[in-house]
């Protein structure tokens, strides 16, 4: 452990220079005490006047000197004062985000931004607590809070299935108490919401797009048709701004957009077009090929927004830049209320809207997984919204096959 002289602090040495160097060509720096930057203290050294040790110039280096190092003292006990207890579920998290390895780490920065709310809600929620504390009463007590302030299931879902998350870091970590944290969760189930049962028909979707043509929004015409026709999430044709990091690429706002669909992955002559589905690059990394040869109206809409030049997005906004979520989702509300499309049918009901048509029209399941680029059959199963179309065919077969 680094320790300074009592006149770091009562100046009763002016010639007390601490962390001072010279480099081989004589120029002196100041340098932090390793213990401080594994504490992550950011300013490792800094340069010094240029000079050499028997310059007559070493007071004022000195001073630099002391100044420099107790405002790093300074630091370090701040962070001290504001550092977690250990197996805190404030500490966890921490761990959880920084541990090399974690599952946090390992997915993109979207989810990440996503998994940070959840976090956060943690951490000013039961941040204090040790990770033992989290008792079976616990537990039930958080989600009974829940409730009673109105949250949906939904909400206490997702929240809690993130908390399972921090709890399993804590267990590979081994962590005090996350191993029965772990087990009394895994027995807990907590209730789902409903699965949703609406989903544009095609008639709807084409009177969003009627509406946004008439409106001069063309571009966003043509991302809803490509999203409906080709059961594309929307991140994969609007793309996405997310914080900027490294350099290139469109960067607006200190955020980069990424993931959205480009005129350099179209065929010339606008037949077809290859693409890495964002959300399963790490598991499905080549590129699917999408064929537009039996979309005509896509393609006439494709050609529309860009008669001039293809080169960059091929979905903007009137400013040029790629489209953000939240005006996407403004747009879809508005076009659809102006098409006498109801409220219920929401933007992101798209993929489940193509891909319950195609379920109505007898495609098989492991197809239509395939189709919606979902790793999982089950996942495609979530999107199928035809409930109500399935009974009355199996009434019908049943009525059929009891006929005499």
């Amino acid at each position: 452990m680094t320790a300074f002289r009592p006149a770091l602090w009562d100046e009763s040495d002016p010639d007390y220079a601490p962390g001072i160097m010279y480099r081989p060509n004589g120029y002196p720096i100041w340098r932090a005490p390793r213990r401080y930057v594994e504490a992550g203290y950011t300013i490792t050294h800094l340069p010094l006047d240029k000079g050499h040790r028997e310059d007559g110039l070493h007071r004022q280096r000195a001073a630099k000197c002391r100044d420099l190092t107790r405002e790093m003292v300074r630091w370090l006990d701040g962070a001290n004062a504001s550092r977690p207890a250990p197996h805190t579920i404030k500490w966890l998290i921490g761990r959880y985000k920084a541990d090399e390895g974690s599952a946090y780490r390992s997915v993109k920065e979207n989810t990440r931004t996503d998994y940070n709310d959840h976090l956060a809600y943690w951490e000013n929620a039961i941040g204090e607590m040790l990770i033992a504390d989290l008792t079976f009463p616990a537990i039930m007590s958080i989600e009974s809070a829940m409730k009673a302030k109105g949250r949906s299931l939904d909400f206490i879902h997702r929240k809690m299935e993130r908390l399972r998350a921090i709890i399993k870091h804590g267990v590979l970590i081994r962590a005090e108490g996350a191993r029965d944290v772990r087990e009394t969760l895994s027995m807990v189930k907590f209730k789902l919401p409903p699965k949703r049962e609406v989903a544009p028909s095609r008639m709807q979707v084409y009177r969003v797009v009627g509406q946004a043509r008439m409106a001069g929004y063309l571009h966003f015409a043509a991302g809803v048709l490509l999203q409906y026709e080709l059961a594309l999430r929307a991140v994969d044709v609007r793309g996405q701004w997310l914080p900027a990091q490294g350099q290139g690429g469109i960067v607006h706002n200190g955020r980069r957009w990424q993931d959205g669909l480009t005129w350099e992955t179209f065929d010339a002559n606008l037949s077809g077009f290859e693409k890495v589905i964002s959300k399963t690059v790490n598991s499905l990394p080549e590129p699917i090929r999408f064929d537009l040869t039996g979309l005509p109206r896509l393609r006439k809409m494709l050609e529309a927004i860009a008669p001039n030049g293809r080169v960059g997005p091929v979905i903007v906004s009137s400013t040029g830049l790629p489209y953000d979520q939240k005006t996407w989702g403004k747009l879809w509300r508005r076009f659809a209320r102006a098409g006498r499309v109801s409220d219920d049918v929401r933007c992101m009901d798209l993929r489940a809207g193509a891909i319950s048509e195609a379920d109505a029209k007898g495609a098989r399941r492991e197809t239509l997984s395939q189709a919606a680029q979902h790793t999982q059959i089950e996942t495609t199963g979530r999107y199928v919204r035809n409930r109500s179309r399935a009974v009355a065919e199996v009434i019908d077969i049943r009525k059929r096959r009891n006929q005499v």
